[in-house]
C-alpha cells in the first residue's frame, strides 16, 4: 500500500538540501498522491516552492529542540505529531538514535534511517540510495530540479529588468574563505564577459557585505540580502552563472541554468553541482588553492556554455 503521510527530516545547509532533492524528486514521482512533509531549516522551503512536498517545519522551533536532548524521553506533543505519518525517513546525523527514541519510534517499522555523509561517489547518488529502504527502486545520477511557479520567476525579471540581457549572475562567495575565487579574479572576468555583450549582476550574501560597497562604487549591478525564495526567483530569471563551490551555485544548476562552478579544496566528485549545463572547474594547485584557477580557463568555461562568444 502506498502511504498517504511522509515525513523526510533533512538537516544542512542550502548545497546539503540541493543535493538531496533528487530523492524527493523520486519519492513524488513514485507516491505522487502522499502528503510530504519535510522537517528541515530554511532551505527545505525550497520542496514546497519546487512541488516536491505539502508541508515543512523548522528543526529551529523551540519545540523541536526536544527531538535532539538525549536526557529527555520520548516528549508527548512530537510523538504524537509522529504519529500521523505512514513513512518517516531521516538523513539527520542522529549516531546514537537519539531523535529516533525521543519520538517513541524506537522498533517502529515506520522509521527509516539513512546517513547525510557521503561514503562513497557523488553525494545525490548517496542520498538515492535511500530508496532502496523505503521499498523503491533504486537509481543514480539524476539531477536536482527546481522548477519554481512563472509568478516568482516573473518577479525576479522585474527586478532584474534594468540589467540588461543576456544576463550572468556572479556569487563570489561560499560557506568558507577558502572555497572563494579572489574577487579581483572575478571582476576580471566580469568587465572581459561585458565587453563580450553579457550583463554581469552580483548576487552577493551576508559573508560578502564587505565588498559589496567597493562593487556599487566601480558600477556593478548588486543583489543582496535577499531571503531564500527571492534569490530563487532572481536567479531563475538570470541566463548564466559564474561561482564558487556554494549552496548558491547548487541553486542554479538545480535552476537548469548554464553554470560555471569553482572547486579548489573540497571534492568534485562528490559535492558538485549536477545538472544538464554545468562545468565544473577545478583548482590546479596541490593544496587546492583557488589561485590555482586562472582567469582565462573561467572565461573558457563561460564560452563552452555559449555565454561568451568564441
Amino acid at each position: 500500500m502506498r502511504p498517504r503521510r511522509v515525513l523526510i527530516f533533512r538537516g544542512g545547509a542550502l548545497g546539503d538540501f540541493i543535493l538531496s532533492m533528487p530523492l524527493l524528486q523520486e519519492i513524488r514521482r513514485n507516491w505522487p498522491d502522499a502528503h510530504i512533509t519535510v522537517a528541515g531549516y530554511a532551505p527545505a522551503r525550497l520542496a514546497i516552492a519546487g512541488g516536491l512536498a505539502e508541508s515543512w517545519r523548522s528543526l529551529d522551533e523551540a519545540a523541536m529542540h526536544a527531538l535532539f536532548s538525549p536526557e529527555r524521553t520520548a516528549d508527548s506533543a512530537l510523538t504524537a505529531w509522529a504519529a500521523g505519518f505512514d513513512v518517516i525517513l531521516s538523513l539527520l546525523h542522529d549516531p546514537d538514535r537519539v531523535v529516533c527514541r525521543n519520538l517513541g519510534l524506537q522498533g517502529d517499522a515506520r522509521w527509516v534511517e539513512w546517513s547525510p555523509m557521503p561514503a562513497w561517489g557523488h553525494a545525490t547518488d548517496h542520498f538515492l540510495q535511500a530508496l532502496g529502504r523505503l521499498g523503491l527502486s533504486v537509481c543514480k545520477g539524476l539531477p536536482p530540479q527546481l522548477r519554481l511557479s512563472e509568478k516568482l520567476v516573473r518577479k525576479g525579471r522585474e527586478a532584474l529588468k534594468s540589467v540588461g540581457r543576456p544576463m550572468l549572475a556572479i556569487h563570489p562567495g561560499s560557506g568558507s574563505p577558502r572555497k572563494n575565487w579572489p574577487i579581483d579574479h572575478f571582476l576580471l572576468v566580469a568587465d572581459q564577459a561585458r565587453s563580450a555583450g553579457l550583463h554581469p549582476v552580483f548576487f552577493l550574501g551576508e559573508a560578502e557585505e564587505s565588498i559589496a560597497k567597493r562593487l556599487i562604487a566601480d558600477g556593478w549591478p548588486v543583489q543582496d540580502r535577499l531571503d531564500l525564495l527571492t534569490l530563487a526567483g532572481r536567479l531563475g530569471a538570470v541566463d548564466g552563472y559564474l561561482g564558487n563551490d556554494s549552496g548558491v551555485t547548487h541553486l542554479a544548476a538545480a535552476l537548469g541554468l548554464p553554470v560555471v562552478a569553482l572547486f579548489g579544496p573540497t571534492d568534485p566528485a562528490v559535492w558538485a553541482p549536477r545538472g544538464p549545463r554545468v562545468r565544473v572547474l577545478r583548482s590546479k594547485s596541490p593544496d587546492g588553492d583557488m589561485k590555482g584557477i586562472v582567469p582565462s580557463d573561467v572565461l573558457d568555461g563561460l564560452r563552452s556554455l555559449h555565454m561568451v562568444a568564441k
